[in-house]
């Protein structure tokens, strides 16, 4: 070639198809599946049971990756989400449990303490500039040690 040039070839489907990003996931999720399946396929992996079982769990963790999504795209971390998560768990149980209140009123309220934890999250790193990262980790370990000592403290 002229000037020491070299000339592209144009990629053929499969070089194409093998450099999409998504493919490496969909080929994780069929090998994991594959391989579930071919251990534990007799013990009810592969059985109308056993996939409810397994998409319910997907589901749930599926919601919850959307909003960790929404953030890693815009570019922050919210880390205190486990901690919320069994924090308004925990809340909605001793409601429930301990102070007889009506399941739907325990749903509300959980719910408007983890908006609250997560206005309260957005607006320190928005005013203080501090890292989504350091902000939403000690939000974990308060939202942690919140849910053990006020568990501890209201069941003895």
């Amino acid at each position: 070639m002229a000037g020491g040039e070299e000339r592209l070839k144009p990629l053929t489907p499969l070089q194409r198809l093998l450099q999409r990003p998504d493919l490496a996931a969909i080929g994780g999720v069929v090998l994991v599946f594959a391989v579930f399946a071919v251990v534990a396929g007799n013990q009810g992996f592969l059985s109308i049971r056993g996939t409810i079982n397994y998409l319910e769990v997907a589901a749930l963790l599926g919601i919850n990756s959307v909003a960790v999504a929404l953030l890693m795209i815009a570019g922050e971390f919210d880390l205190s989400v486990g901690s919320m998560i069994g924090a308004a768990g925990m809340a909605i149980a001793i409601m429930v449990a301990e102070l007889e209140w009506p399941l739907w009123v325990a749903i509300l309220l959980a719910f408007a303490f983890a908006v609250l934890v997560g206005w309260f999250n957005a607006a320190l790193v928005l005013r203080t500039g501090l890292p989504s990262f350091i902000v939403t980790l000690a939000s974990l370990f308060i939202l942690r040690g919140l849910t053990i000592g006020v568990t501890r403290w209201l069941t003895g």
